[in-house]
């Protein structure tokens, strides 16, 4: 799968869903999301919404984890294992599946994505997360309120706008997210559609921001670039000393095993593996995951610019209203988001590998006291065989989301997307034509690969 996303980047995307269907199993999580994702790039968005749909069912019954599978990855490798997703990747699906609704004009459907989106976010905030940024997500919180209110359901988008403030002083707070400067606007309106006076929710300082323009309507813009990082597999020497050598069965393993991440840990950070003189019994090798950053994009941010149609003979200029223009402002971080969930998981993965690794030896031990050295080499072999990380991600997730928001009066529209580089640069662009009528919602998204 290493080369799906450059199969993407040169616009071949009929070749990267091919290498889907050859390297994944129908039956696989990842099959549906990669195939998800490369089916809304083409345009397909009903097909893209049936794999999204598998991949979410997959979801639910991943949940609950075979005893035997387990088992088995202790003693072979994590890939024996079904894979379940990351967090944000069962977040994420829903971000997909909402689109694809709105562009096929399901908002009905959209709405009820909404919904269960709102649910899974208020299930992760209430989770045991040591990471407080990996259980907020301002963006999609945002999102959820917007498609909320396009359905008229004002309390439903208050909440969901006020859980973005909340997620996004919780992102700002790690020096990373800011809210959207429109935000406080929405929440004002959606408080006063809701029948709630604005100064209950603390937006009575400032009336000017709580001002609506009844009857025109919301163009968002969200554009996608980057890659998130990506998973490698790197072996290492880990050796055991002799007073570590009493351990018996997998609970002596489990014990070592955090013993030794503990002191792999530190010899990463500080290039020695114990002070003072030490005698190694023997040495592991050892298959773990590491995260590898992909080269920053070249886009940098995108330019939304609205203009009329031209007016036909006759049409009233009430009807030819005038054009706007944004630039788009950082939504979602996808690649910090993975960045933070490897590094939570990143200890309890070493200790499960190197546990692993230990069973592996004993084995090889006991296979040559029985067998001799014929034997004991062959469990050796077979164990290096097995020994591998598990490199597995949905390849398809952009590093980062950008959003914009243009308020019009309705009309038909020619929008003009242009991706800009780090010196406002015009990389490529994208036009299409939208209709906004009455108080409408339209959401546009656009991905840049390059």
């Amino acid at each position: 799968m290493r080369d799906l996303r450059r199969e993407v980047e040169v616009g071949e995307i009929e070749h990267a869903l091919a290498q889907v269907e050859k390297v994944l199993d129908p039956g696989d999580l990842l099959y549906h999301l990669e195939r998800g994702v490369l089916l809304h790039h083409a345009g397909l968005y009903a097909e893209s919404n049936a794999e999204l749909d598998q991949a979410e069912m997959l979801l639910e019954e991943l949940y609950t984890i075979s005893l035997s599978s387990r088992a088995l990855t202790f003693v072979l490798n994590d890939e024996i294992e079904a894979y379940a997703g990351e967090t944000h990747e069962g977040s994420y699906l829903h971000y997909y599946r909402i689109l694809n609704f709105l562009a096929l004009g399901g908002r009905e459907s959209a709405t009820v994505e909404a919904r269960r989106l709102a649910m899974r976010l208020a299930r992760l905030r209430e989770g045991d997360e040591s990471d407080p940024v990996l259980a907020h997500d301002p963006f999609l919180e945002y999102l959820c309120g917007l498609v909320l209110e396009s359905a008229g359901e004002w309390n439903q988008a208050l909440i969901s706008y006020r859980l973005a403030g909340d997620a996004f002083e919780v992102w700002s707070g790690q020096g990373g997210i800011e809210p959207f400067p429109w935000l406080r606007r929405d929440i004002g309106r959606a408080a006063r559609y809701a029948g709630i006076r604005p100064e209950e929710i603390g937006l009575e300082r400032d009336p000017s921001d709580l001002a609506t323009d009844s009857g025109r309507g919301t163009i968002v813009v969200l554009f996608e670039h980057g890659w998130t990082p990506h998973k490698e597999s790197v072996h290492i020497t880990l050796p055991i000393f002799e007073d570590e050598t009493g351990w018996e069965g997998a609970a002596g393993a489990a014990e070592l095993g955090q013993a030794a991440a503990e002191r792999y840990t530190t010899y990463r950070s500080e290039g020695h593996w114990r002070e003072g003189k030490v005698r190694v019994a023997y040495v592991l090798d050892v298959a773990l995951p590491t995260l590898v950053g992909e080269p920053p994009p070249e886009a940098a941010g995108c330019r939304a610019a609205l203009e009329p149609l031209p007016a036909s003979a006759g049409t009233p200029d009430a009807l030819n209203p005038p054009a706007g223009r944004a630039v788009t402002l950082p939504a979602a971080d996808l690649a910090e988001q993975v960045r933070r969930e490897f590094s939570r998981d990143e200890f309890a993965i070493f200790a499960k590998t190197i546990a692993r690794a230990l069973l592996k030896y004993a084995v090889q031990a006991a296979a040559k006291k029985e067998g001799g050295d014929v034997a004991g080499w062959a469990v050796n072999i077979a164990g290096l065989a097995t020994e591998k990380a598990d490199t597995r991600s949905w390849l398809m997730l952009p590093g980062k989301i950008e959003a914009a928001r243009l308020d019009v009066a309705p009309g038909t529209y020619t929008l003009r997307l242009e991706a800009l580089d780090h010196n406002e640069e015009v990389l490529s662009t994208s036009t299409r034509e939208v209709t906004v009528a009455g108080a409408d919602l339209q959401v546009i998204s656009w991905r840049s690969f390059r």
